[in-house]
């Protein structure tokens, strides 16, 4: 039976989400995992009138399968007054096959309001939830429900999750960042943190180059500067680059404070 849907504004106006697990025999991990993931998408995407995230508290309705996440009162002020449609609105997108990745200004962090997509991070929790009923883990259905709308989670989300997150084109090019987890296990990897996107750009390093550089890149990695590396690209659909094959690697020497202070007097 399709449950009722409510009015925008009633939907708008809802503070309970409730996560619905089916199965004959629930793993203890899946289940544990589970209500990790749908917190942590929770906490990432809902601020409270402080700008602060929110703390959720979890209830699971007696004799059920369903777990319910309520917004944690203020000690002083109280119920906090916030809507989880947002995060709804977005698990609805990914199961439509629709785009939800981030608007460059929330990559940049220049917007200062709560998300209204979900980011990466987020992406790969909602495909998380959509694969517990893969193979033989004894889950059936993982639902999301709110306020009479229910949203049952299917491998339209991860397949489509996937789509999104993969590398759809490639260009040479150069990224700038530091450097972070450096290892060498076959073929060299690094983390760079670029300065236009939140998310660290994998960096794998050819044998041969990572002879030449090694000593560099850890002193420039113990350091903290930035550096400048060269090679091949690969993209996201929206342009977002995810990890780059390098080929040349040059060590920047760090801005002089009277230079950034200049910048700042102007």
């Amino acid at each position: 039976m399709n449950l009722p849907v409510p009015s925008s504004s009633t939907f708008a106006r809802a503070t309970r989400i409730t996560l619905r697990i089916d199965g004959p025999g629930v793993p203890a991990a899946d289940f544990a995992r589970a209500i990790k993931t749908l917190n942590d998408v929770l906490e990432a995407n809902i601020l409270g009138p402080d700008g602060r995230p929110v703390r959720w508290v979890v209830s699971v309705e007696k004799g059920s399968n369903l777990v319910h996440f309520d917004p944690q009162a203020d000690a002083e002020s109280g119920p906090i007054a916030v809507s989880v449609g947002v995060v709804y609105e977005n698990f609805e997108q990914l199961e439509r096959g629709e785009d939800p990745m981030v608007a460059l200004d929330r990559i940049l962090g220049n917007d200062p309001h709560p998300p209204e997509r979900f980011g990466v991070l987020d992406l790969k929790r909602a495909r998380t939830l959509a694969q517990l009923t893969r193979g033989a883990s004894g889950v059936t259905s993982v639902e999301i429900l709110t306020n009479g709308r229910r949203l049952p989670l299917t491998g339209r989300t991860a397949a489509h999750v996937s789509e999104v997150l993969r590398p759809h084109y490639e260009s040479k090019g150069s990224l700038r960042g530091r450097l972070d987890v450096l290892r060498n296990r076959g073929q060299a990897k690094a983390a760079l943190y670029n300065d236009f996107y939140a998310e660290p750009v994998r960096c794998f390093v050819h044998d041969a180059l990572w002879k030449e550089v090694r000593r560099d890149l850890a002193e420039a990695f113990v350091e903290g500067r930035r550096v400048n590396v060269t090679g091949t690209v690969h993209y996201r659909k929206d342009g977002t680059p995810i990890s780059i094959t390098s080929d040349d690697f040059e060590i920047l020497n760090p801005v002089p404070l009277t230079e950034v202070l200049g910048i700042w007097a102007d």
